[in-house]
């Protein structure tokens, strides 16, 4: 009897913590990022300086890298986002990329990336969400508040 090794995608997250609350949403997140494959990166964007700090250790305790913005200037959780996932997606190529926003100013970061044999999703609020994201993805987008219908083997 020989054991067939089942590869898993890689899954790549990264969460812009000020557009879409992680604290009320992680669960059903995580859940279905885990359903997609194995995630060796989960990343949450934030000011976490004025975030008590409770809040942010039960994410850690659901594996988050909480990445602190030390600045609340405009648009620096954007920024220093972008900048990681860039870098990243440059050494890793993760099959799949779930970016949770609903950030209209991520379309230009995340159309690299669509190519053939990479998965893009964007996870944020359906009444939120960016008309350049919709566009960009029309069957790419998720709506946090749907996500339990998303699960595989759930209805």
């Amino acid at each position: 009897m020989t054991l067939e090794m089942v590869h898993r995608p890689t899954v790549a997250v990264f969460a812009d913590a000020q557009n879409v609350n992680l604290f009320k949403h992680s669960t059903a997140i995580l859940d279905f990022v885990n359903s997609l494959g194995d995630v060796p990166c989960l990343y949450a964007y934030h000011h976490w300086r004025s975030v008590p700090l409770k809040k942010e250790q039960k994410l850690q305790s659901q594996s988050w890298r909480c990445v602190d913005i030390p600045t609340i200037a405009k648009n620096e959780v954007d920024k220093n986002l972008m900048k990681d996932f860039v870098e990243l997606c440059r050494f890793r190529e993760p099959d799949i990329l779930v970016l949770i926003t609903n950030d209209g100013d991520f379309e230009k970061m995340v159309r690299p990336y669509l190519k053939p044999g990479r998965q893009v999703i964007v996870i944020g609020y359906k009444s939120n969400m960016s008309q350049k994201l919709r566009r960009l993805l029309p069957k790419g987008i998720l709506f946090v508040e749907n996500l339990r219908n998303a699960l595989p083997g759930l209805t």
